[in-house]
């Protein structure tokens, strides 16, 4: 994450899925000495209300939040709103997470 943090403004989206994936990259973001300015263009996008709520707490604009909190809704919203190919995802999330969202996302991004 920490090597991340050093790019961040080369992302086109940053999708959390829970609302400790928020916490850890703020915290690490505040740790590194960065705000949230370094997250330049980047759109972000959240797995549920909660994650989004967070987000916003923190004075960030969530620009997607998919109708049903899953993996497979995410990816399909994000493809209908954005053009993926080529674009550059930052996904912080717990390792042992599901793959899904990576998967589909990988997928999706080759159409």
């Amino acid at each position: 994450m920490d090597e991340k943090l050093k790019s961040l403004e080369e992302y086109h989206w940053i999708i959390f899925t829970s609302v400790n994936g928020v916490e850890y990259f703020v915290q690490r973001l505040f740790e590194k000495g960065l705000d949230v300015r370094v997250l330049g263009k980047a759109r972000l996008a959240a797995i549920g209300s909660e994650t989004a709520a967070r987000l916003k707490a923190y004075g960030l604009r969530v620009d997607f939040v998919p109708n049903k909190f899953v993996a497979e809704e995410l990816a399909d919203g994000l493809t209908s709103i954005s053009d993926l190919q080529g674009a550059k995802i930052l996904l912080p999330r717990a390792q042992k997470a599901r793959a899904v969202l990576p998967e589909t996302l990988q997928k999706k991004e080759h159409l």
